[in-house]
């Protein structure tokens, strides 16, 4: 109890808890909804057509990040050093701003999308459906880039139940409710579906921001895209080829094996990214402070919390984490008879989401506090190595592979991540070992 009094003391680890636990809490129930939406897709069309959805929104997924350009992290920093200033007219500035880049961007990348579906699809071994399902989810390019950005600019707010149900739940509890509401039987329909959905939400979402920006002082300053992207194409860098890690080894999986393979895989890494849930939700309390205290040369006040909540993580994901390793097969089996040969590859990514939780927000940590060319190429180091084991692994070992060069790219980033932020910070997450860090000349 004495523990726990001088944790809720910190102020600064306080307010980063309390909003962690409603992020979590917004963060389980969209799990739950992803978990849903997954359970019925595999069940209704198998692991083969849990491939082929898989790898039609994983195709979404790329295009969505390409059409925000990096807008949704760089929002939240950008509204929480606007808002801890009290500048509400760059605030507004800012979200116009951003709405602008993804219509100028999303127009064309929605078309050309739409134009390469089959070339794609013959390039991936993949038969008709899959075409088909790419070009209907195109339309859902720019809407679903409005959903991230929106959900940034919450987030900046902290806002951040909003912001994670927003971006992470109401698109996949909207869909499992019309799946089985309309008993939906064809993936073209759940496919429509999604269109409507995320076009609702993300007219939903974005009207919500503008609407709470109302009773802000202040007009707004004038449009500045040039200075958005600049701010903002080093962190798209930078996520995209974080992410890019499950994109990779599903399209190897699709190209090198089975689109079975491809389903009963990103079965398993869903179960996996469970944990990482808990990660996300430390991440989320702490960015806006990590922003904002950067911006006031207070860095060492976040300290204390930032190991803290290190510690918390481990202790929260432990129990989880080896009843998810020691029933990994039972779990898969919930799917479906073809899942549980994912079992061997759910237990490798389970055991990189445990060194991912072990080194704390230090990826957030180094985008939040100006390290994002730092973390461009950190994140591009592991893409390249991601890429080069689903070359040697894939082809040989199928999911077991895939799951391996994923793992591996997990570990390879963290650790990096976290002598980056030794180096330049001072500052070791993990056990909270903090030097100082001499004055730049």
């Amino acid at each position: 109890m004495r523990a726990i009094q001088r944790l809720m003391a910190d102020g600064h680890l306080r307010s980063a808890l309390l909003a962690s636990m409603a992020s979590l809490a917004t963060k389980l129930a969209a799990a739950a909804a992803g978990v849903l939406l997954t359970f019925l897709v595999a069940r209704r069309f198998g692991a083969a057509g849990s491939g082929a959805w898989v790898l039609s929104t994983t195709i979404l997924t790329i295009a969505g990040y390409i059409c925000l350009c990096g807008l949704d992290y760089s929002t939240t920093r950008a509204v929480a050093i606007h808002r801890a200033a009290g500048q509400w007219a760059a605030v507004r500035s800012w979200t116009w701003t951003g709405l602008l880049i993804i219509a100028c961007v999303g127009a064309p990348l929605t078309f050309a999308v739409h134009q390469v579906s089959p070339w794609l699809a013959r390039s991936l071994s993949e038969g008709p459906l899959f075409a088909a399902l790419m070009q209907t989810m195109a339309l859902a390019i720019a809407p679903y880039a409005i959903i991230r950005f929106s959900a940034g600019a919450f987030r900046g707010a902290r806002r951040f139940a909003l912001a994670d149900g927003l971006d992470s739940g109401v698109v996949s509890a909207g869909l499992a409710v019309s799946i089985l509401v309309l008993d939906l039987q064809r993936l073209g329909d759940i496919a429509n579906a999604y269109i409507a959905i995320s076009a609702f939400a993300a007219a939903a979402g974005f009207a919500g921001w503008i609407a709470s920006l109302r009773g802000q002082p202040g007009g707004t300053d004038p449009l500045a895209p040039r200075e958005a992207l600049v701010r903002s194409l080093p962190l798209a860098g930078t996520v995209l080829a974080t992410l890019a890690s499950p994109w990779i080894v599903t399209l190897f999986l699709a190209k090198f094996a089975t689109i079975t393979e491809v389903g009963v895989y990103r079965v398993a890494l869903q179960f996996a990214l469970l944990l990482g849930f808990l990660l996300n939700a430390a991440e989320t309390g702490l960015s806006p402070q990590i922003a904002a205290l950067h911006s006031q040369s207070k860095l060492n006040e976040l300290s204390n919390a930032a190991k803290r909540i290190t510690g918390l993580l481990m202790l929260l994901g432990g129990l989880p984490a080896l009843i998810l390793l020691l029933f990994a097969g039972w779990f898969l089996s919930i799917m479906g008879p073809e899942f549980p040969q994912g079992a061997t590859a759910m237990r490798i990514l389970i055991a990189a989401q445990i060194f991912n939780l072990a080194t704390g927000p230090v990826g957030t940590f180094m985008v939040m506090t100006g390290l994002g060319r730092h973390s461009f190429w950190n994140a591009l180091a592991g893409t390249a190595l991601v890429l080069a084991l689903s070359v040697l692994l894939v082809p040989w070992l199928g999911t077991v592979g895939a799951a391996i060069a994923s793992a591996a790219a997990t570990v390879f980033r963290n650790a990096v991540a976290t002598v980056i932020v030794w180096r330049v910070h001072g500052l070791f997450l993990p056990l909270g070992i903090i030097r100082p860090v001499a004055p730049k000349p």
